[in-house]
């Protein structure tokens, strides 16, 4: 008999968990809201706020009862931003 071993679960970082949640959900959240900042509630990944700017969308959210802490924002820029460093 040949003793197995299990490899331990993998346990993302919250910043990996945020990461890995946009990728996913780039696409589609930015077909749906276009140059529109969003807010989404991170135990669950319900979107709980759109809004153009980003202080509306964190104000929004705020009056829904989350904070900060609660939820992630990003924008779903239609557009690559042209930087030059």
């Amino acid at each position: 008999m040949t003793k197995r071993t299990v490899a331990p679960p993998v346990v993302l970082s919250p910043l990996d968990r945020e990461r890995a949640f946009w990728r996913m959900h780039r696409e589609e959240l930015t077909a749906r809201y276009p140059d529109q900042f969003v807010a989404v509630r991170r135990a669950t990944g319900e979107i709980v706020a759109v809004a153009p700017h980003l202080a509306d969308v964190w104000e929004a959210a705020r009056q829904l009862g989350f904070d900060q802490g609660d939820v992630w924002a990003r924008k779903m820029i239609t557009k690559p931003l042209m930087l030059i460093l």
